[in-house]
């Protein structure tokens, strides 16, 4: 019998209560929500015909949606001016079974839209065909926002955490466990109905029989011997302390189960008492778990409460090229990450790992074909009594968004250095130009109209104003390299008007194929190749004709500017002239759009010059 619990005294009680085998399922599948709940990204799943039929808690608290409402195909949540491409590409993705990625816009509880990346993948079964549709949603406005904004959804992250942890403590200590108490001799004095229903023995085929009739033969020396050893000495084995073990049911049937004991006295007799929960069910939710973070399509990992990494999804093995067995036993970081991050990031994971707050940080990682790429790398912690007992770190590639904020950093240095040569040719060639041709209008003043040597001195002077105004257009383009003709073709062909040329040559402008509009930095760069090469043409070769061509297709811009004067040295086409950088210039800047510059000239059909770019100089 049990004994009067008024009369026991318990010294030691490990575990807590459990669950009915009825309840196993309802607890194993908390277990699995309070996993998926504490990733970083949203989550919900839907069936081949794409009506979603589970969402994440992360979801539900974002949206401010109830359950009802989130499930299905409405998307009340997404922006109205997202949602009709969305659903459309998601209807095609359903009809083709393909995987689908969108940058859209969702509504949170309070009204405020943010933008997040929607990658949605299929699942699929033995023939082929797609039993599951995965969605992860990740939260791609927090890159811009300020400390303030993620610091405010690391709270939110921190209170649903909190929350669904009380929950989950709720339902643990509301069941019953198979409690079951056995005296000195191992022989079985008390079952509960739950053991009953556990073991499928009535409560008198078990009452007296040794403990051992409830585990496989393999086990019972070693109980035995545990249980003597910790009767005599107070050393514990596993058998008597916690663990997953191994039970044994009346039909001969093998199941897990978790084990915790406790020990009491009644009138000086020592009695044990054993917490058994059946955790079948649980061992089947952490199968489906595996299963379902393998699907989702992002590099999740955990960690223990000391960094230790204890686990990686499909995504991070195959990214990384390391097995399951390898992620416990390797130094990853120093396997995976840059040379020259290794030292940051782990000053920046000791601090984080010593507290219970989500952290984060950013690095190169290695993928298995040897090439870095940028992540950002979230820490999200699983507390329990105030401790981390668990990481699961999510990594999202950022590589995009680190090129840009590189490009950026490349053109306020290149700004910055075109505004100083700006300043200099004001401050000195432009302005030696302006003074010189003061002096050449004064003295201009005072000669005969009638002379010679004046209308030559009036030649000079037109061509330096003309210099004059060319210099400080040069200067205006240093200072503002993004202003630049909206149409390069149209920008190109009033440059003879522009110069003022003889008008008696011709000038054709071709256009081949639709136009596009370029990149706006290599619009800039094409139209002064384009302009160097006309002004040549125009004012130096002495050519009747003039041809500019312009081509434009689906892998790569060609410009060509032909004319039929007489040519250019073959020493100054190989080596450019000494003091003078048009051509070096022109190359330079074919060059550093990724493009190519051939110059030719045979001295009889004159100088054709040609730039070919590929079709990535193209803006969209």
């Amino acid at each position: 019998m049990l004994p009067d619990k008024s009369d026991l005294t318990v010294s030691e009680h490990v575990g807590t209560t459990g669950a009915r085998g009825s309840q196993a399922a309802q607890l194993s599948r908390d277990q699995l929500d309070l996993i998926v709940d504490n990733l970083s990204a949203m989550v919900w799943t839907a069936d081949p015909g794409g009506s979603r039929d589970f969402t994440n808690r992360p979801w539900l608290e974002y949206t401010g949606l109830t359950v009802e409402e989130a499930l299905g195909k409405d998307f009340r949540a997404m922006h109205p001016g997202d949602r009709p491409e969305f659903l459309a590409k998601w209807e095609e993705a359903v009809e083709s079974g393909v995987s689908l990625e969108r940058e859209i816009r969702l509504r949170r509880s309070d009204g405020e839209y943010f933008w997040f990346l929607h990658r949605i993948v299929p699942s699929r079964g033995g023939s082929g065909d797609v039993l599951k549709w995965v969605a992860v949603i990740t939260d791609i406005h927090s890159l811009k926002q300020s400390v303030g904004l993620l610091r405010e959804d690391r709270e939110r992250t921190e209170y649903a955490r909190r929350q669904t942890e009380e929950e989950y403590l709720s339902v643990v200590e509301s069941t019953t466990d198979a409690v079951i108490t056995i005296d000195e001799r191992n022989e079985i004095q008390f079952v509960n109905p739950a053991a009953i229903r556990t073991f499928g023995y009535e409560a008198s085929e078990l009452v007296g029989q040794q403990l051992t009739i409830l585990m496989p033969e393999q086990m019972r020396p070693r109980h035995r011997a545990g249980l003597e050893r910790y009767i005599h000495s107070g050393r514990r084995q596993v058998n008597l302390q916690a663990g997953e073990l191994t039970g044994l049911r009346k039909n001969g049937e093998e199941f897990p189960i978790e084990v915790s004991m406790g020990e009491a006295r009644k009138d000086g007799q020592r009695i044990f008492t054993g917490f058994i929960r059946d955790i079948t069910m649980r061992k089947r939710a952490e199968a489906e778990l595996r299963q379902l973070v393998d699907l989702v399509p992002q590099i999740l990992v955990v960690m223990d409460a000391n960094g230790r990494w204890i686990g990686a999804n499909r995504v991070a093995r195959e990214y990384t090229g390391l097995t399951l067995q390898e992620y416990p036993i390797f130094d990853v970081i120093d396997r995976v990450i840059h040379p020259d991050d290794i030292e940051k990031m782990q000053a920046v994971r000791q601090t984080g790992l010593s507290g219970i707050d989500p952290f984060e940080l950013e690095a190169r990682m290695r993928g298995k074909e040897g090439i870095y790429c940028w992540f950002l790398f979230r820490y999200n912690p699983l507390v329990e009594e105030a401790r981390a007992q668990r990481w699961y770190v999510s990594a999202t590639e950022i590589e995009t968004r680190k090129q840009e904020e590189e490009q950026v950093r490349r053109e306020n240095v290149r700004l910055e250095e075109r505004n100083r040569i700006a300043q200099e040719l004001h401050d000195t060639l432009l302005q030696t130009f302006m003074s010189a041709s003061l002096h050449l209008g004064a003295a201009l003043v005072s000669m005969d109209a009638d002379s010679r040597v004046t209308r030559l001195l009036q030649r000079t002077a037109a061509i330096m104003e003309q210099g004059i105004v060319e210099g400080r257009e040069a200067i205006f383009c240093l200072r503002s390299p993004d202003s630049r003709p909206s149409d390069l073709v149209f920008a190109l062909s009033r440059l003879q008007d522009e110069l003022e040329v003889d008008p008696s040559i011709a000038f054709c402008v071709n256009v081949s194929g639709s136009q596009k509009p370029l990149r706006p930095e290599i619009q800039h760069e094409v139209y002064r190749i384009g302009r160097e090469a006309l002004v040549n043409a125009f004012c130096h070769s002495g050519a009747k004709h003039v041809e500019l061509k312009v081509e434009y297709s689906a892998v790569e811009l060609g410009m060509w500017i032909r004319d039929d004067g007489s040519g250019i040295d073959p020493q100054i086409l190989q080596a450019g002239r000494e003091g003078h950088w048009g051509l070096r210039g022109m190359r330079e800047r074919a060059t550093k759009i990724g493009g190519e510059l051939r110059i030719s000239c045979d001295g009889i059909s004159g100088t054709e010059v040609y730039l070919s770019a590929p079709g990535t100089v193209f803006e969209g």
